[in-house]
């Protein structure tokens, strides 16, 4: 099971069932908000998920503008974070969901307007795509949950 959630992502993150997951124990044991802290751009009303062991946080609000940056944080390889191609879209106050081996962003607020769109990340390719799809009422904190 894998359950990502918008703006309180950050202390939300809920990953994995059945076995040990270094990205949840991470998140259960209080580390996570520091490794939040410690990421490559300081955000606020960003989201994040967990996609087998990595923990992805994408946009947010950085004090003077929404951000389209993204990173990625990985306890297996060298203890950072690191950047990952930008999303198409500015956007806080989203969902970030993993399923399927891919992220997908879902709506949001740009500063200006709230945000339809759907974006895909998949870490082979290591690219965001926009989806030929959009939300038909995007909200702030929305939530989603996906069985596998």
């Amino acid at each position: 099971m894998v359950a990502a959630f918008g703006s309180g992502a950050m202390f939300s993150l809920v990953s994995g069932m059945g076995g040990p997951n270094m990205a949840t124990n991470a998140v259960t044991s209080g580390v996570f908000f520091a490794l939040v802290q410690g990421g490559l751009f300081q955000r606020f009303s960003s989201a994040v998920a967990e996609l087998n062991g990595a923990i992805y946080a994408a946009g947010g609000y950085d004090g003077e503008g929404y951000l389209n940056s993204a990173e990625r944080f990985d306890p297996r390889e060298v203890v950072s974070w690191s950047s990952i191609p930008s999303m198409n879209i500015r956007r806080g106050c989203h969902s970030l969901v993993a399923m399927s081996d891919k992220i997908y962003q879902l709506g949001g607020y740009n500063g200006e307007n709230m945000v339809s769109s759907v974006e895909e990340f998949d870490p082979r390719n290591n690219s965001w795509k926009l989806e030929d799809m959009q939300l038909q009422q995007s909200l702030e904190n929305q939530s989603l949950l996906f069985q596998g």
